[in-house]
């Protein structure tokens, strides 16, 4: 069951806010946390962060559709963002101006979700085209795809790899995901799991200890642990929320999980020693979009009514 922390202590601190020219859908923060990349209907606008305020720096135009997923690197100031155009782009820093490092075709649908390795070696792709795609960097730095898993009854959107960057999980229909491992270049599937009463997966990721969280459309957060002797994944425990939750951003480094309940507000959870969420801040609002931090999570940033952002401060 869901716990709640009865001493009211506020985990983060508001900062300040940032009215946006257009309205911004995808948010992601460089690995030293001095530039924020925000995406709208086609292009990416690049702010720097000073002391939680944010700098105007560039426009980075390529796409000719929607921008459907945007990140950086975690070891360098390399931008993926991937799109409605079928396309993926990888932008590079160079002279402290960020351009097209290599703009890929492969996929016949839109691009759904990207994520990156923490050492850059390699991504994974998901797309409506139903291909999940493994990605390798040469020594000539381009990316080519080594695997592509293709299955025509699925529809892969979320992925995420754990910390030892052996497992990888994604949706793969509306009430299932599967895990691979990952080793030799290749991944191998290992399980595929159907969750319980048709429930409906809205997102899924990776923590720190190989668990694994699953946001569903029933107002659950599911957590799954692997099980020691068949290393396999079992359901740990299932928290109901108060609200719908339509988007949970996790910090590893912090352990805590920031819950959009769309045009409401954001829940903040705590993951305790016992793997237990507890409830520790609500922060009221119309918030509708997405939620990102730093790597050490102290910055959390959140978009709210699509055109502002709002700076956020772990407090000690």
């Amino acid at each position: 069951m869901l716990q709640q922390d009865n001493t009211k202590k506020k985990f983060f601190k508001f900062q300040s806010t940032f009215k946006l020219p257009n309205e911004t859908l995808e948010i992601s923060i460089n690995y030293n946390d001095t530039i924020l990349a925000i995406s709208d209907l086609k292009n990416i606008q690049l702010y720097q962060i000073l002391e939680f305020q944010f700098i105007y720096h560039s426009t980075l135009e390529g796409h000719q559709g929607g921008i459907t997923t945007l990140l950086f690197s975690t070891q360098s100031n390399t931008l993926f963002s991937g799109g409605r155009d079928k396309i993926i782009i990888i932008w590079k820093e160079i002279d402290n101006q960020f351009t097209i490092f290599q703009l890929i075709k492969e996929n016949t649908d839109w691009i759904q979700q990207i994520a990156v390795f923490s050492n850059d070696c390699y991504f994974i792709s998901t797309s409506d085209d139903h291909s999940i795609k493994l990605w390798s960097q040469s020594n000539t730095q381009q990316w080519s795809c080594i695997q592509t898993i293709q299955n025509e009854e699925w529809d892969p959107s979320y992925v995420s790899f754990n910390k030892q960057q052996n497992l990888v999980v994604c949706v793969t229909k509306y009430n299932q995901f599967a895990i691979w491992n990952f080793q030799k270049d290749i991944l191998k599937k290992i399980q595929a799991v159907n969750l319980e009463n048709f429930k409906s997966i809205q997102q899924i990721f990776f923590s720190e200890e190989n668990l694994i969280f699953i946001l569903t459309l029933m107002q659950t957060i599911e957590i799954w642990q692997q099980n020691n002797e068949n290393f396999l994944f079992e359901k740990k425990s299932s928290f109901f929320c108060q609200k719908q939750q339509y988007f949970i951003h996790f910090n590893i480094n912090l352990q805590y999980l920031a819950g959009l309940e769309a045009g409401s507000a954001i829940q903040i959870y705590h993951l305790d020693q016992n793997k237990e969420l507890q409830q520790i801040q609500t922060i009221d609002g119309n918030y509708q979009a997405s939620i990102t931090s730093n790597l050490n999570g102290v910055h959390l940033i959140i978009i709210k009514d699509y055109n502002c952002l709002e700076s956020w401060q772990f407090q000690n």
